[in-house]
């Protein structure tokens, strides 16, 4: 008689022992499964989540705010002592000592600019960059990419009755149920300089 002989006799014998312990066996290696999938599911939209999230470093020039109040009532807030940052500070960010852990670094520029008679919020920014942190941007046309090149947002575009193609509007990306500002044109950085002097 051999070893699986034994074995065989002693299954058909305690057929309920070992029906429970493979029983156990399965959902053992079932729970491990899906503990493992889950997790993995969980760290892919966290990841995912992260990344539409946006920026999660934001870099201020110093200042110092000062509140204007007058009797009692607050007016306003004041910015004193505001340094400016250049395009060479968001390049200095690359030489920092962690640097493996910047993934991009997306420079931005905010000022308003009158266009048509209307007054619009104008973001300067690099476009490629600014491509590799909006992923989630949906275009109708391309990213602009290219010196006076411009994008707007939805709202910009109904707003100014501009289309993929006018001549101001490049590209104009998808509404954003209010996670993006859809209400803006977005040029390249150093434009939004010159156009907001």
């Amino acid at each position: 008689m051999q070893l699986r002989d034994i074995a065989w006799a002693s299954v058909k014998r305690r057929r309920g022992r070992f029906v429970f312990a493979l029983a156990a066996v399965a959902l053992g290696i079932g729970t491990v499964v899906a503990l493992v999938s889950l997790s993995r599911a969980m760290r892919a939209e966290v990841g995912d989540e992260l990344d539409r999230f946006g920026a999660n470093i934001v870099i201020t020039p110093k200042s110092r705010s000062l509140d204007v109040a007058y009797a009692g009532v607050a007016v306003a807030g004041l910015t004193v002592d505001a340094q400016e940052l250049q395009t060479k500070d968001a390049d200095a960010i690359r030489t920092i000592p962690n640097k493996r852990n910047v993934s991009a670094v997306a420079p931005k520029l905010v000022g308003t600019l009158e266009i048509e008679g209307q007054r619009a919020l104008l973001i300067g920014v690099r476009f490629r960059d600014e491509g590799a942190v909006k992923s989630w941007w949906k275009i109708d046309g391309r990213l602009a990419r290219n010196a006076g090149e411009v994008m707007m947002g939805h709202d910009a575009a109904q707003t100014l009755r501009k289309k993929t193609g006018d001549r101001i509007a490049l590209g104009v990306y998808a509404p954003s149920d209010g996670k993006q500002p859809d209400g803006v044109l977005i040029v390249q950085v150093k434009e939004a300089g010159d156009l907001t002097k």
